[in-house]
C-alpha cells in the first residue's frame, strides 16, 4: 500500500526514493481521478525520472498498476502493484473491474486505520514530551539552530522584547520560531513553553 501526501507536479521530493511510482506517472494529473480508476505504466515510461526507472530496475519490475483507492484535499491513496512482466492494457481492464470494489473496501477501513494511527502517534509524541529535555545536547525534537537559541532564552527568564532586542529580530520572526519550537516540544504558548523547560531543568 502506498499512502504519501499530495505533492505538486514537477517538485522533486527530498526522499525521491520513498516516493511511488504514482507520484512520477501522475505528475499531472495526480488526484483527478476516480476512486477505483487505474493507471498503466511500463518500465520505458520512466525513462526520463533516473531515479524512478532505477527504482523499477532494482526491484526487477516491468509494469507498474496504480489502482486510485481515496483522494482528498490532504491525501491520496494508491494500491501500486508491481509486475515482472509487461502488463497488457487487456490486464490491467481486469483489475479496474474490481477497483470500485477494493476502493470501497479502502474507504470503509480508511477511519479506523487512521485513527489508530493518529493515536499511536500522539501517544509517542506525549511520551516523549514527558521524557526528553527539548535543550539537551541530543536535540530530541529537532530544533534548528535558531529555535534552539529562542528555547535557550526562554529557558533562562528573557521576556519577548528582551529576546527580539538580544536576538536582533523583528516580532514576526520570533513568533515564526515560536509557532515552530511549540509544534515540535507540544505547548501551545510561551509560559506553557517556559514552565516545560523549567521543569526540564530541575
Amino acid at each position: 500500500m502506498v499512502v504519501y501526501d499530495r505533492v505538486e507536479p514537477d517538485d522533486p521530493s527530498p526522499l525521491p526514493h520513498m516516493l511511488s511510482f504514482a507520484s512520477y506517472a501522475q505528475r499531472h494529473d495526480l488526484g483527478t481521478q476516480s476512486n477505483g480508476s487505474v493507471r498503466l505504466t511500463h518500465l520505458g515510461d520512466f525513462a526520463a525520472s533516473p531515479v524512478h526507472l532505477q527504482a523499477m530496475k532494482v526491484r526487477g519490475l516491468e509494469s507498474v498498476i496504480d489502482l486510485m483507492l481515496r483522494s482528498d484535499d490532504e491525501s491520496i491513496d494508491f494500491l501500486e502493484i508491481g509486475f515482472a512482466y509487461p502488463v497488457t492494457e487487456t490486464q490491467a481492464a481486469a483489475i479496474e473491474a474490481i477497483g470500485m470494489h477494493l476502493a470501497g473496501t479502502w474507504l470503509r477501513r480508511v477511519p479506523s486505520i487512521f485513527a489508530a494511527n493518529l493515536k499511536l502517534v500522539e501517544q509517542r509524541a506525549s511520551s516523549r514530551r514527558q521524557l526528553l529535555d527539548p535543550l539537551s545536547f541530543e536535540n530530541p525534537y529537532n530544533l534548528t539552530r535558531m529555535e534552539h537559541t529562542v528555547a535557550r532564552l526562554v529557558a533562562e527568564g528573557e521576556t519577548r522584547a528582551r529576546i527580539l532586542e538580544k536576538l536582533k529580530i523583528g516580532k514576526s520572526t520570533l513568533t515564526r520560531h515560536l509557532i515552530g519550537i511549540y509544534a515540535k516540544v507540544g505547548v501551545s504558548s510561551l509560559r506553557e513553553l517556559s514552565r516545560r523547560l523549567d521543569a526540564d531543568g530541575k
